[in-house]
């Protein structure tokens, strides 16, 4: 227990008393101090008339981050029957409860004993406090400088983990961009011969039943120009109306085989930049498994096959509607 939380302890109300047995006429004043590793406490006596004194307690006490903390109060007293009395006439905060001990002064010193324990106080003088202060000042600085080296550590430390863990959820998030590609374009490699022929006959039969719808209209124009009325005409019109239905039904079918194919790989452009781009540079930590980027030149193969085999059928697909327009 250090002699400032003694002292605490001890000096805890407004008037509390310190019993000291002395020897007859024994010459009070002086400055009587108690050195530890990180405190420095100091009684200064000075005696006055008629068996008074006054004096001042102080301690000086390091904290771990090696802040000095200096506390200070004045004390008076008297002697009576060979023994003095010290009293403090300030309250402190911290205070709590009425506290008594007793000191037995010798030959250059002052034994101070405490309700846990005891010191010893060397009479000393002003400069021997001012030095061991300076000591103190120096362990603090010592101590500060350490604290700030171990928070400095403690920070690394903790910006080397942000780092990992933000290696270990980029390597995640492309992973996951990766076989969010594969998720979407698997299914199309799989049907990717099967759509090309499918696009490609619906394309042959599209431009059959254009030409045929147009061979139609022309015939009835013929005959609307030669009045011509009755039977023929109206199987005319009929199979005219037959051609159209059947040519919206291959719009739609074609129509919706793209949009099928462009919510499936809408985002397959983007993931894959991100995945060329995060695998193509290099690893920020050699620890971070990065395996899944073996994968990328064979997902790249099928996306492009993928617009070899079917981006010429839509191609052609909108010359056709085109020339239509």
């Amino acid at each position: 227990m250090s002699v400032f939380s003694s002292v605490r302890a001890c000096f805890a109300a407004v008037v509390s008393y310190i019993c000291l047995a002395l020897p007859a006429q024994a010459d009070l004043t002086g400055m009587y101090m108690h050195v530890e590793s990180d405190e420095i406490s100091v009684i200064q006596l000075v005696e006055t008339n008629d068996d008074q004194f006054v004096g001042r307690f102080e301690v000086h006490s390091l904290s771990e981050r090696g802040r000095l903390k200096s506390d200070s109060f004045e004390i008076d007293g008297h002697v009576k029957d060979e023994q003095v009395f010290i009293r403090h006439n300030h309250g402190l905060s911290w205070a709590s409860g009425a506290k008594t001990f007793s000191a037995l002064l010798g030959d250059g010193f002052l034994d101070v004993y405490f309700e846990h324990g005891s010191a010893r106080f060397q009479e000393r003088d002003a400069s021997m406090r001012d030095g061991a202060l300076a000591i103190l000042r120096i362990k603090g600085a010592h101590l500060a400088e350490t604290a700030k080296a171990a928070d400095a550590e403690r920070a690394a430390a903790r910006a080397a983990e942000r780092r990992h863990q933000k290696a270990l959820n980029d390597a995640a998030y492309v992973q996951r961009l990766l076989q969010e590609v594969k998720e979407n374009l698997d299914p199309i490699v799989a049907r990717e011969a099967e759509l090309s022929e499918t696009l490609e006959s619906l394309l042959n039969e599209y431009q059959t039943l254009l030409r045929e719808h147009r061979r139609v209209s022309k015939g009835i124009d013929a005959m609307i120009a030669m009045n011509t009325v009755g039977d023929v005409i109206n199987a005319a019109y009929m199979r005219r109306h037959a051609l159209r239905d059947k040519i919206f039904d291959i719009q739609h079918r074609i129509n919706s085989i793209r949009h099928d194919l462009n919510n499936s790989t809408r985002f397959v452009p983007d993931s894959l930049e991100r995945v060329v781009g995060y695998c193509e540079t290099e690893p920020s930590e050699a620890t971070i498994d990065r395996s899944f980027c073996d994968e990328l030149p064979a997902v790249q193969a099928d996306y492009e096959s993928t617009l070899t085999q079917l981006r010429p059928h839509f191609e052609e697909w909108d010359r056709l509607n085109r020339s239509r327009d």
